[in-house]
């Protein structure tokens, strides 16, 4: 298993392509869960901030 964090100033399409999943974090709290294959820039910004 792999985990990543993103930065802030990275871009998240470079990040999300190594990873087994991508987690998005809204306050502190897991709100959203992406495979490789659904984790879209803009799902994961969408996720990010609703």
């Amino acid at each position: 298993m792999q985990i990543r964090a993103i930065n802030p100033n990275a871009k998240i399409v470079e990040l999300s392509g190594g990873s087994d999943r991508s987690l998005v974090n809204c306050l502190g709290r897991v709100v959203e869960e992406f495979s490789p294959s659904d984790a879209t820039e803009e799902k994961i910004m969408y996720a990010a901030v609703h």
